[in-house]
Protein backbone atom coordinates (compact mmCIF):
# COMPACT_ATOMS: atom_id res chain seq x y z
CA UNK A 1 0.00 0.00 0.00
CA UNK A 2 2.79 2.14 1.01
CA UNK A 3 4.21 2.27 -2.63
CA UNK A 4 0.81 3.06 -4.16
CA UNK A 5 0.85 5.65 -2.23
CA UNK A 6 3.88 6.94 -2.88
CA UNK A 7 3.18 7.08 -6.51
CA UNK A 8 -0.41 8.19 -6.39
CA UNK A 9 -1.52 12.07 -6.74
CA UNK A 10 -4.89 11.12 -5.39
CA UNK A 11 -6.37 8.05 -2.69
CA UNK A 12 -9.93 7.01 -2.06
CA UNK A 13 -11.11 5.72 1.21
CA UNK A 14 -13.32 2.50 1.48
CA UNK A 15 -15.41 2.12 4.17
CA UNK A 16 -17.70 -0.87 5.15
CA UNK A 17 -19.59 -0.04 8.32
CA UNK A 18 -17.36 -1.49 11.22
CA UNK A 19 -15.34 -0.93 14.00
CA UNK A 20 -12.51 -2.75 12.66
CA UNK A 21 -12.86 -0.14 9.40
CA UNK A 22 -12.72 2.91 11.33
CA UNK A 23 -10.36 1.73 13.70
CA UNK A 24 -8.27 1.04 10.71
CA UNK A 25 -8.46 4.51 9.38
CA UNK A 26 -6.21 5.15 12.38
CA UNK A 27 -3.31 3.23 10.64
CA UNK A 28 -4.08 4.31 7.52
CA UNK A 29 -3.72 8.14 8.94
CA UNK A 30 -0.50 7.10 10.33
CA UNK A 31 0.68 5.97 6.91
CA UNK A 32 -0.73 8.64 5.10
CA UNK A 33 1.11 10.95 7.14
CA UNK A 34 4.26 9.19 6.84
CA UNK A 35 4.04 8.93 3.28
CA UNK A 36 2.91 12.89 2.55
CA UNK A 37 6.09 13.81 5.02
CA UNK A 38 8.71 11.59 3.46
CA UNK A 39 8.34 10.63 0.19
CA UNK A 40 5.06 12.66 -1.83
CA UNK A 41 3.89 15.90 -0.06
CA UNK A 42 1.59 16.29 -2.54
CA UNK A 43 -0.76 13.17 -2.26
CA UNK A 44 -4.01 14.00 -1.69
CA UNK A 45 -7.49 12.24 -0.25
CA UNK A 46 -9.78 12.46 -3.12
CA UNK A 47 -12.57 11.41 -0.46
CA UNK A 48 -14.22 8.45 1.54
CA UNK A 49 -16.70 5.91 0.23
CA UNK A 50 -18.67 3.57 2.02
CA UNK A 51 -19.08 -0.20 1.25
CA UNK A 52 -21.51 -2.51 2.15
CA UNK A 53 -24.11 -0.10 2.64
CA UNK A 54 -27.39 -1.03 4.72
CA UNK A 55 -29.43 2.14 4.81
CA UNK A 56 -31.81 0.39 6.88
CA UNK A 57 -29.53 -0.04 9.76
CA UNK A 58 -29.20 2.31 12.75
CA UNK A 59 -24.94 1.02 12.64
CA UNK A 60 -24.67 1.88 8.93
CA UNK A 61 -26.08 5.76 9.08
CA UNK A 62 -24.04 6.32 12.22
CA UNK A 63 -20.70 5.34 10.84
CA UNK A 64 -21.68 7.47 7.46
CA UNK A 65 -22.47 10.67 10.19
CA UNK A 66 -18.88 9.73 11.62
CA UNK A 67 -17.02 10.22 8.40
CA UNK A 68 -18.79 13.01 7.55
CA UNK A 69 -18.42 15.38 10.63
CA UNK A 70 -14.66 13.59 10.52
CA UNK A 71 -13.51 13.70 6.85
CA UNK A 72 -15.91 16.80 6.05
CA UNK A 73 -19.04 16.01 4.31
CA UNK A 74 -17.11 17.28 1.12
CA UNK A 75 -15.05 14.09 1.20
CA UNK A 76 -17.39 11.68 1.56
CA UNK A 77 -18.56 10.46 -1.41
CA UNK A 78 -22.68 10.73 -2.36
CA UNK A 79 -22.60 7.49 -3.47
CA UNK A 80 -22.61 4.57 -1.56
CA UNK A 81 -22.26 1.22 -2.57
CA UNK A 82 -24.89 -0.77 -1.01
CA UNK A 83 -25.02 -4.84 0.36
CA UNK A 84 -25.71 -6.55 -2.69
CA UNK A 85 -25.14 -10.46 -3.39
CA UNK A 86 -24.16 -9.25 -7.01
CA UNK A 87 -21.08 -7.78 -5.54
CA UNK A 88 -19.91 -11.51 -4.34
CA UNK A 89 -21.29 -13.13 -7.28
CA UNK A 90 -18.75 -11.10 -9.11
CA UNK A 91 -16.08 -12.00 -7.72
CA UNK A 92 -17.01 -15.70 -7.51
CA UNK A 93 -17.37 -15.84 -11.16
CA UNK A 94 -14.53 -13.57 -12.00
CA UNK A 95 -16.41 -11.06 -13.23
CA UNK A 96 -16.78 -7.23 -12.64
CA UNK A 97 -19.85 -5.85 -11.39
CA UNK A 98 -21.03 -4.41 -14.33
CA UNK A 99 -20.52 -7.68 -16.82
CA UNK A 100 -22.48 -9.87 -13.63
CA UNK A 101 -25.35 -7.25 -12.99
CA UNK A 102 -25.59 -4.49 -15.54
CA UNK A 103 -28.18 -2.12 -15.51
CA UNK A 104 -29.43 -3.63 -11.63
CA UNK A 105 -28.86 -0.97 -8.92
CA UNK A 106 -25.23 -2.72 -7.67
CA UNK A 107 -24.06 -1.81 -11.74
CA UNK A 108 -25.36 1.64 -11.28
CA UNK A 109 -23.78 2.52 -7.88
CA UNK A 110 -20.51 2.07 -9.42
CA UNK A 111 -21.26 3.75 -12.63
CA UNK A 112 -22.62 6.53 -10.72
CA UNK A 113 -19.35 6.55 -7.84
CA UNK A 114 -17.14 6.33 -11.38
CA UNK A 115 -18.75 9.87 -12.71
CA UNK A 116 -18.35 11.10 -8.89
CA UNK A 117 -14.89 10.59 -8.82
CA UNK A 118 -14.08 11.79 -12.27
CA UNK A 119 -16.12 15.38 -11.22
CA UNK A 120 -13.97 15.78 -8.73
CA UNK A 121 -10.97 15.20 -10.20
CA UNK A 122 -12.12 17.64 -12.95
CA UNK A 123 -13.11 20.16 -10.27
CA UNK A 124 -9.63 19.86 -8.55
CA UNK A 125 -7.81 19.91 -11.81
CA UNK A 126 -9.81 23.20 -12.72
CA UNK A 127 -8.55 24.70 -9.16
CA UNK A 128 -5.09 23.39 -9.37
CA UNK A 129 -3.44 25.28 -12.33
CA UNK A 130 0.20 25.26 -12.19
CA UNK A 131 0.06 28.52 -10.67
CA UNK A 132 -2.07 27.27 -8.08
CA UNK A 133 -0.59 24.05 -7.28
CA UNK A 134 2.41 26.01 -5.21
CA UNK A 135 -0.17 27.45 -2.28
CA UNK A 136 -1.09 23.40 -1.95
CA UNK A 137 -0.51 21.75 1.55
CA UNK A 138 -0.79 18.42 1.79
CA UNK A 139 -3.97 16.92 3.01
CA UNK A 140 -4.42 15.21 6.11
CA UNK A 141 -6.87 12.77 7.72
CA UNK A 142 -8.94 14.23 10.20
CA UNK A 143 -9.96 11.94 12.91
CA UNK A 144 -11.66 13.26 16.03
CA UNK A 145 -11.57 10.58 19.28
CA UNK A 146 -15.19 9.53 18.39
CA UNK A 147 -13.56 6.84 15.65
CA UNK A 148 -10.70 5.94 17.92
CA UNK A 149 -12.50 4.44 20.68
Amino acid sequence: MTSSLIAADWFIIPVFPSGYDLKGLETLTRTVEKVQKRYNPRLRLLGVVIGNFDARTKLDSDVLRILARDFGEQLVFRTTIHRAVKHREATVYSQTILERAPGEQAAEQFLALTREVVERLERTEATTSPQATADLSPQTIPLTEGTRG
